[in-house]
């Protein structure tokens, strides 16, 4: 059953889920010129190269800082690694290497928003050497959680907050019904925890539905009879959903006691 409205473990989003919450805006401060400072990553290229100018490598580092916290720099991070040529993703990992062991976060809040993008394999391992041997920090214990609800045209409308890595979720959102297939599925922006699961407010809108906490398996079920829908008429899933095909594999050890016969 859904937990009351004074219950502490309800979920409250705090934005409006409209389409506009999977447009990505430009970030409010810009992403510093990461070649300015890679330029003292190997000082030894060049002897008469000028030392980076300190105001800049302060303004790096305390974005560096951000990427820990703030979901906005951890996603323009994600955005502008993937926009930047080969050696430019190069000189972003150089300069990471050399500003990591001066900025007080985590290793994997530097790195997994460039993981989540790299597709190179050898970047990709120079990734997981530098999380193998940064600073470790081990995730919150989190639970997967859901909304759930109908359209008016009784079409089913599910989000997911799925746990990413230190206080980071994302949202992925889907409409289906259940021995049809799925409609949609959207991943939205990064958040925090605290923005989705802080406070007492049970119900949110979406697309007209009113959307209360369920179960999380009881969302996974009826995903998953949805996508048996999809498999018999030869569709395939959507690209999140195999993104996060995962879930259909997790032990849920639930029963939910309605009749599926």
């Amino acid at each position: 059953m859904p937990h009351g409205p004074s219950s502490p473990n309800a979920i409250c989003v705090k934005l409006t889920l409209h389409s506009s919450v999977f447009s990505l805006a430009e970030p409010p401060n810009p992403t510093p010129r990461i070649t300015s400072l890679s330029e003292h990553a190997h000082p030894e290229d060049d002897g008469d190269a000028e030392a980076p100018d300190p105001r800049l490598a302060g303004a790096f580092r305390a974005w560096l800082e951000a990427l820990a916290t703030d979901p906005d720099a951890a996603t323009a991070a994600a955005m502008a690694y993937e926009s930047l040529a080969p050696d430019g993703r190069d000189a972003w990992l150089d300069a990471i290497e050399v500003e990591a062991p001066l900025v007080p976060v985590p290793a994997i809040a530097l790195y997994a928003p460039l993981l989540g993008v790299e597709t190179d394999e050898r970047r990709r391992a120079r990734i997981d050497a530098a999380l193998a041997s940064g600073s470790v920090q081990l995730p919150r214990a989190r639970t997967f959680r859901a909304l759930a609800g109908h359209e008016p045209s009784g079409v089913c409308v599910a989000v997911i907050v799925v746990p990413l890595y230190l206080d980071f979720v994302e949202l992925l959102v889907c409409r289906y019904e259940p021995d049809v297939g799925i409609q949609s599925a959207r991943r939205g922006p990064l958040l925090r925890a605290t923005d989705v699961t802080e406070g007492a407010v049970l119900l949110c809108e979406l697309g007209g539905a009113t959307l209360t906490e369920v179960p999380f398996p009881r969302v996974v079920e009826d995903l998953a009879h949805a996508l048996m829908a999809d498999v018999r008429r030869g569709r395939p899933p959507p690209e999140p959903l195999r993104t996060y095909d995962f879930l259909f594999t997790l032990d849920l050890g639930y029963q939910d006691g309605r009749d599926h016969g």
